[in-house]
């Protein structure tokens, strides 16, 4: 299974292609116009198979993920949590489920993203100091949520998983509870006379 998920998760080629536009550039620039012309050709090709070849990976990505109940747990379809899966290193979204994409508006084609363009603000280290709990409640909307993870490694890439679970209402009592405890301060008064000579009675009056 995690051999097949790692080949799935394949590096991109940006920076390779990159390379060969640049060496049918200088060739260009060297005035070898047809050796450049072959270069651009071949790079164009290369370039709209990889293109082509990598939005048939995401999507055979996806089935494979929404199949495999071993790494999501999602052999039960009443799973209610919304998911989402990040490529540790980059952070980048690889994966999100319908919940998810529910509460934040996030699409499929919006793959491929940093998660901190998803989640703004939105830190991994916790899972990479080997907790299981983001620190902080996460609002999404006019809801509030705990983030849960986990790791999984497919081949040498490291993958998280990132579950979300609705605790507004509980969030709500939380706060209530803390505004409505009672505040109380004890004030120590060296000398009262000293303290109330200048003051007038009506001072004195509010003060005690």
């Amino acid at each position: 299974m995690n051999k097949k998920l790692s080949r799935l998760l394949q590096p991109g080629l940006g920076w390779d292609f990159a390379a060969m536009g640049l060496f049918a550039l200088l060739s260009a620039v060297r005035e070898q116009y047809a050796l450049a012309a072959v270069e651009a050709g071949i790079t164009l090709l290369l370039l709209i198979f990889y293109l082509i070849r990598k939005a048939a990976r995401k999507r055979e990505l996806q089935a494979f993920i929404r199949s495999t109940a071993d790494v999501l747990d999602e052999g039960r379809s009443d799973n209610p949590f919304p998911m989402m899966m990040v490529r540790m290193g980059d952070n980048e979204v690889i994966w999100t489920n319908d919940e998810f994409e529910e509460i934040s508006g996030f699409k499929e084609n919006m793959m491929e993203q940093d998660i901190t363009e998803v989640l703004p603000g939105f830190s991994m280290d916790w899972l990479v100091s080997n907790k299981r709990e983001y620190p902080y409640d996460l609002t999404l909307g006019t809801r509030r949520y705990r983030v849960y993870g986990n790791t999984v490694r497919a081949g040498e890439t490291l993958l998280a998983l990132l579950y979300f679970a609705d605790l507004t209402e509980l969030y709500q009592i939380r706060d209530e509870y803390i505004r409505s405890r009672p505040v109380v301060s004890i004030i120590l008064i060296d000398n009262y006379d000293e303290l109330t000579k200048s003051m007038t009675e009506g001072g004195i009056s509010a003060m005690n």
